[in-house]
Formats: structure tokens, C-alpha cells, sequence
């Protein structure tokens, strides 16, 4: 008699000539479970070997770098995957950064003609460095070996797909300078030209990223490379440039302000005014002939009462700004301003002189184009 069907019955099984094991059949043997090889464990990657990665991943056609660290006790192990990963990634940037952070410079020191340093910060604000660079197309295979707690990571990027990524944004960015450069020339044409200087700057950051973009083809192909649109890339700088130049402090106005202070001819609303503008790119003239905009200020003081020992003045003004070309009256506004001091009406006055000054100024930058 046989005390042990299910051995039996697997022997049985045995002569058959055929033997279909599903994966989801599980035997159970004398109490111990069998799950199918594999179901648990990650086989070794073929490109762990060097020899490999040469021959399927060579240098001549590919950017590439193989990362591998312990797993810290500390992290998990997707931390240290992500951790790895990094690393292969950044290696791989590094092969290419000294020319892309090279043609960056050079970018950069076309931006410093005539002293203007703003617009050479302004570019290197923007430019891609080496905490800031990823290279577009980078592909990261992972491994995580876990008897030996070791991770490993593999960054690769075809360099035909790179170079064919980035000449298309070259391309792309390019037509976005010249947009720019047609809509602010017709800002110019109408004389708007802090509107026209505000498109112009607009562009900085698109060459920013076609520095980093050339920089990258130059890297990958030295050949080819730095001959990509390189009369189209420096035409389009050379205009912006030029026209940075051009507008820059080149918006002229003249101020003609008579302030009659209780009998007293001053300038403290003018000059107030002039300190208040003078971050938009203004040149200030004397003569409204040599202006291109012509702002008036007529202003009197009056004494207005004196309560608990604070003495209270009004500056009763009229303001008018005009563009000289179309002799257009672009603002105009009256104002009653009150001001308090504890001192004098002459002291409340230039109180209220200083509250009007701002309310000018405002107005200034606001309607000028």
C-alpha cells in the first residue's frame, strides 16, 4: 500500500512524454515551496561587462558613462538607484562641459561692446551651467544587485540624435530672435523705443540657449560642428547687439518744472523726479527742441491750517507729459496734494512735494513707450 499518493502521482506525471508546467502552478514537496527560478530575482545586465558596452556602445557614436556605488544603509533602494543615476548622468555632461562652458564665454564677451556690462550679466544669468546642464536624449539602464548591495547605472546618449535634437533647436530658437528683432524694429518705427528696448533684451536668454545648444554640437563634433548656422547665429547677435546699444539710455526727456514754494522758485519736485526715473534708460536734456518726450510741472504751495502743533500745506499742481514727434499730449492730470510737519508750512509743502514726485513718476513710466 502506498502512503504517499502525491509522490506517486508526480511519478506518474513523470512517464508522460510531455510535462506543460504553467507558471502558476505551484508544488508543494514534503512541505516545501517551489516557486519558478526568476520570479524573484533580476539577471545580471549585459552591459555590467565593458567589453560589452565598447562594442554596443561605442565612443564614435555614442556619449556614455558607468556609474556604480554600495547602497548605504541609510536609503532605500530607489534613493540609491536615483543617487547612481544622477551620477552617470553628470559624468556624462562632464565629457562635454569645457566647450560648452568655452562657446558660453564667447557668447557672452560679444555681449560686453561699449561698456555694457548689464546685458553681459544679464546673458550669464541665464546661460546654462555646470548645476544646470542636461543634456536632452540621455538614457539611464539601472542594476541593483542586491547579494552584493551594489547599484549600477549606465548613461548613453546617440550622438547622431543629439546633434540632429539640437540643431532643430538651434534652428527653432533662431526663428524666435528673428520675431523678436521684426517686432521691436517696428516698435523703433513708431518710436516706442522703451518697448522696442524691452524686445530687444527679451532675446537674451533665447541666445543663452543657443550658446549651451552650440556648445554642445561643437563638443560632439568639431568638424561639423562649429560651422552649423554660424553666419546666421552671429548676424542675429550683431543685431541684437547693435540695437542694445542703440536704445540704451537713449529715450531723451526734458523736464520743465516751475515750482512756486509761498513766493520761492525751487527745483525739488524736478530733481526729486529725475532720481525717481532714472532706471528707465532715460537721457535728460535741457532744450524740449532736443527731446523726444517733454514732461511739464506747474506747482504752488498754499498754507492750509496748523492743528496741535503740526502745520498742514497743500502743492496744487498741474502735469502734463507730451511726445515731441506727433506733439501728442500723451498724460495729463491735476493734483492737490496735502502734506504735515511739525517744523513749518515750508516743511509740510515739501512733504507733499515728495508724495507728488512719486505720483509723477509713476506716471512717467507708465504712459511712456
Amino acid at each position: 500500500m502506498n502512503n504517499k499518493p502525491y509522490l506517486k502521482k508526480i511519478s506518474d506525471l513523470a512517464n508522460k512524454k510531455t510535462i506543460i508546467l504553467k507558471p502558476f502552478l505551484i508544488f508543494f514537496i514534503t512541505g516545501v515551496l517551489l516557486v519558478p527560478a526568476g520570479l524573484h530575482s533580476q539577471s545580471k545586465p549585459f552591459w555590467l561587462n565593458e567589453g560589452w558596452r565598447d562594442q554596443n556602445y561605442p565612443a564614435s557614436s555614442f556619449l556614455r558613462d558607468f556609474a556604480f556605488d554600495d547602497k548605504s544603509p541609510d536609503e532605500t533602494v530607489g534613493e540609491a538607484v536615483e543617487r547612481i543615476s544622477e551620477i552617470a548622468r553628470a559624468n556624462l555632461s562632464l565629457t562635454v562641459l569645457s566647450t560648452i562652458e568655452s562657446t558660453i564665454e564667447s557668447f557672452s564677451e560679444n555681449f560686453n561692446h561699449d561698456g555694457q556690462h548689464t546685458y553681459n550679466e544679464h546673458f550669464q544669468i541665464h546661460s546654462k551651467s555646470e548645476s544646470y546642464m542636461a543634456i536632452s536624449g540621455v538614457n539611464v539602464e539601472t542594476y541593483y544587485d542586491e547579494t552584493e548591495q551594489m547599484v549600477y547605472a549606465l548613461a548613453h546618449a546617440n550622438k547622431f540624435e543629439v546633434i540632429g535634437y539640437y540643431k532643430a533647436r538651434i534652428q527653432m530658437e533662431l526663428q524666435k530672435i528673428n520675431n523678436i528683432i521684426d517686432q521691436a524694429w517696428q516698435y523703433e518705427e513708431e518710436l516706442k523705443k522703451v518697448t522696442a528696448l524691452a524686445h530687444y533684451e527679451s532675446a537674451i536668454p533665447v541666445f543663452a540657449d543657443i550658446a549651451f545648444a552650440r556648445g554642445l554640437l561643437i563638443a560632439i563634433d568639431n568638424v561639423e560642428g562649429p560651422k552649423y548656422m554660424v553666419d546666421e547665429i552671429n548676424h542675429a547677435q550683431k543685431t541684437i547687439n547693435d540695437a542694445l546699444i542703440r536704445l540704451s539710455n537713449a529715450i531723451s526727456i526734458c523736464i520743465i518744472s516751475n515750482e512756486n514754494i509761498f513766493g520761492e522758485s525751487q527745483n525739488n519736485i524736478k530733481n526729486s523726479v529725475k532720481g525717481l526715473i532714472s532706471s528707465g534708460n532715460f537721457n535728460f536734456v535741457n532744450s524740449a527742441e532736443d527731446a523726444e518726450w517733454v514732461l511739464e510741472i506747474n506747482a504752488n504751495a498754499r498754507e492750509f491750517n496748523e492743528t496741535h502743533g503740526i502745520y498742514f500745506s497743500y502743492l496744487d499742481a498741474d502735469v502734463k507729459l507730451t511726445r515731441t514727434a506727433s506733439q501728442t499730449n500723451i498724460y495729463r492730470d491735476r493734483f492737490s496734494v496735502k502734506g504735515g510737519h511739525k517744523n513749518s508750512f515750508l516743511e509740510a509743502a515739501r512733504q507733499a512735494g515728495r508724495e507728488l514726485s512719486e505720483t509723477i513718476s509713476n506716471a512717467v513710466l507708465e504712459n511712456i513707450d
